[in-house]
């Protein structure tokens, strides 16, 4: 994800101000790019990833955002995921880091075992992550690249 180097021409102030209104945004307004992207490197690097495949990672997660607090998990968004578990990365080594295609979020369940993510691939198909056994990367909504740009443009013209 690049950094952007000015407001984009086609924003215009009631985007900025929908954006900023909406409480499902209250996450992101705490967060930069910079912070999103150190977020990601961090998590990425502590799961032992070497050099080559972590920059691989970052250039596939560029428009994502690492998400482990419940209330950053949005219903609808598309989430992408690692499993950390090899009963979640069928056929393949116990060493081998996966990123999965994803699906969107159609529920999540707070269960005794832990909270579930429902999701929806883009086959349709149904299926459940446990949150504590896969990172979460979820796809940064219109919104939120809105209200990101907004706020590095505010911090760079400091």
């Amino acid at each position: 994800m690049s950094k952007p180097d000015s407001c984009d021409s086609k924003m215009n102030i009631e985007d900025i101000l929908h954006s900023l209104d909406n409480d499902r945004n209250l996450s992101i307004s705490k967060l930069t790019y910079d912070k999103i992207n150190n977020m990601k490197y961090n998590m990425l690097q502590r799961i032992g990833m070497n050099d080559e495949e972590l920059e691989s990672m970052l250039l596939k997660l560029g428009d994502y955002r690492y998400v482990e607090e419940l209330q950053d998990i949005q219903h609808g968004a598309f989430i992408r995921y690692i499993p950390l578990t090899s009963k979640n990365n069928r056929n393949r080594n116990d060493s081998e880091i996966i990123l999965k295609n994803g699906g969107f979020i159609c529920d999540i369940k707070i269960l005794g075992s832990g909270v579930h993510l429902l999701c929806r691939n883009n086959f349709r198909k149904i299926f459940q992550l446990k949150l504590d056994e896969v990172l979460i990367f979820q796809k940064l909504s219109n919104q939120e690249e809105i209200i990101l740009s907004v706020f590095d443009y505010l911090a760079k013209n400091e």
